[in-house]
C-alpha cells in the first residue's frame, strides 16, 4: 500500500473516531439539557469539545508507541552490558528548518524564529574505531556540543541518556495521567456511570502523577547538571540549593502514600470489630 493512501487513512480513522466521540458527548448533553428544560448544545460548543478530544485520540497511538520504545530502552539499559557508554561530540547537523516560537510576557508577545536539526555525532569505541551516527531527535542548532550515549556495536543501537530520556518519561507519565482521567470521564459520562470518587482520584493523579513527576524531574536535573555539567562554582551552589529546597516538598508529597500503606488495620475504626456487651435482666 503507497505511504500517502496509508497516511491518509491513518488520519481518517482518528478524525471519525473524534467526530464519534464528539458526536455522542453531545447526543447525551442535549438530552440532559432537555430533561431540564435547558438549551441545547449547539456547533459552537461542539467545536470546543471536539479539539481537546481529537488533540486526545490523536496523540494517544503515538504517545504509546513512545512509551513501549522507551520501556524497552529503560530494560536494554539495565539488563544489557553490551551497551557501553561513551561521550558523543557534535559534528553537524542535518534536515536543517527554521521553526517559530511564541513568546508572550504579560502585554508583551515576541516571536523569535530558531534553527532545528538533527545532530550528528562522532565517537570512538573500544576498537578505537570513530564512528559517526545520527541521533533520533531534532534540536536547536549550535546547542549541546557533546551527548552521554549508550552504543551496543553488534546491533548498531544508540540510546541517548542525556536529559532527553528523562524529559521523554516526564513527558509520558503527564501525558497518560492525563488520558486516563479523561478516557475514564468521557465513559462514565457516556455510560451514566457513578463518578462519586472520580475528582478524589483525578486529585490524586494531578498530585502523583504530574506535581510529583514534575517535582522529582527538576530535582532530578539539578543534581544531574551539577554531577556531569561543567558548571561554575556560582551555578554549583545554586543547583544543590534548589535541589536541597525541592527535597522536602517531594517529602512533604509523598508522606500522605507512606501513611496509606503503613497504615494499621487495627486503627482503621471502619474495619475493627465491635463487641457488644448484653446484660441479662433478672
Amino acid at each position: 500500500m503507497d505511504e500517502i493512501v496509508f497516511n491518509r487513512i491513518i488520519v481518517f480513522l482518528f478524525l471519525a473516531v473524534s467526530v464519534g466521540l464528539t458526536y455522542l458527548i453531545i447526543r447525551k448533553s442535549n438530552r440532559k439539557a432537555q430533561d431540564k428544560n435547558k438549551a441545547k448544545a449547539g456547533c459552537f460548543t461542539a467545536f470546543f469539545i471536539w479539539v481537546p478530544i481529537s488533540l486526545l485520540v490523536v496523540l494517544t497511538p503515538f504517545m504509546l508507541l513512545l512509551g513501549v520504545s522507551t520501556v524497552k530502552q529503560l530494560y536494554q539499559l539495565a539488563s544489557d552490558s553490551d551497551f557501553k557508554p561513551y561521550t558523543a561530540q557534535v559534528v553537524r547537523y542535518e534536515d536543517i528548518h527554521t521553526e517559530r516560537f511564541s513568546d508572550r510576557n504579560g502585554s508583551s508577545h515576541t516571536t523569535r524564529y530558531v534553527e532545528m536539526g538533527t545532530p550528528v555525532v562522532t565517537f570512538t569505541i573500544e576498537s578505537g574505531k570513530e564512528l559517526e551516527r545520527a541521533l533520533p531527535f531534532a534540536t536547536e542548532v549550535n546547542g549541546e556540543s557533546s551527548y552521554n550515549i549508550r552504543y551496543k556495536a553488534s546491533t548498531d543501537e544508540i540510546i541517548v541518556t542525556d536529559v532527553f530520556i528523562v524529559v521523554k518519561i516526564i513527558g509520558l507519565i503527564i501525558f497518560f495521567v492525563i488520558a486516563v482521567f479523561a478516557y475514564w470521564g468521557i465513559y462514565g459520562y457516556l455510560t451514566d456511570r457513578p463518578m462519586k470518587n472520580y475528582g478524589n482520584y483525578l486529585a490524586y493523579g494531578v498530585l502523583y502523577g504530574i506535581i510529583l513527576t514534575m517535582t522529582m524531574g527538576l530535582w532530578a536535573g539539578l543534581i544531574y547538571a551539577v554531577l556531569t555539567k561543567e558548571l561554575s562554582l556560582w551555578w554549583q551552589v545554586v543547583c544543590v540549593f534548589f535541589a536541597l529546597s525541592l527535597t522536602p516538598v517531594i517529602i512533604q508529597i509523598f508522606r500522605p502514600m507512606f501513611r496509606f500503606m503503613f497504615r494499621s488495620k487495627v486503627r482503621d475504626r471502619l474495619k475493627q470489630k465491635r463487641k457488644t456487651t448484653y446484660r441479662k435482666d433478672y
